[in-house]
């Protein structure tokens, strides 16, 4: 089982980063593989629509997506969860490989989410990239717990 975390636009909040890689390390310490990359969120000054800056983006995450995965794609139009549904789901997620993709500012483009294997929502609410990011993070390594039985979901 591999795991990677790809999302559009750099991180740029040190606390929501930190969150992030101490739950990317938790679950590398069960035993999965964990990764995590992000591609330039797309910048138009202007000249292009909100469209068009998605679909660059989506052909961005494209590129980065490792031949032969699953794509867990997080848009507000997802299934929403409980702890408990998602540990059901996550191996068969991650086996070979599972992408849980984030989305810029904007969005995933509807070609990507197209090609999504899931579509997951957080909530209906919007995070900030690198917040959902640790959410994510958090939620992944809470399903692995219940799995596993390992203490830590309460």
């Amino acid at each position: 089982m591999k795991i990677l975390f790809l999302s559009v636009g750099k991180p740029r909040q040190p606390e929501a980063t930190a969150l992030f890689e101490e739950y990317s390390s938790r679950i590398r310490r069960i035993g999965l593989e964990v990764d995590s990359r992000w591609v330039k969120e797309a910048s138009g000054d202007g000249r292009f629509t909100d469209d068009q800056l998605m679909e660059r983006e989506a052909t961005a995450l494209k590129a980065a997506l490792p031949h032969r995965s699953r794509i867990i794609a997080l848009d507000r139009s997802g299934a929403m969860m409980d702890s408990r549904k998602l540990a059901s789901r996550i191996e068969g997620w991650t086996t070979p490989r599972g992408v849980f993709v984030i989305g810029g500012p904007l969005g995933l483009h509807p070609s990507f989410l197209a090609r999504a294997e899931q579509l997951w929502s957080l909530s209906p609410l919007t995070f900030p990239h690198d917040l959902a990011r640790a959410v994510v993070s958090e939620q992944v390594y809470r399903a692995l717990t219940l799995l596993r039985r390992i203490p830590y979901h309460k």
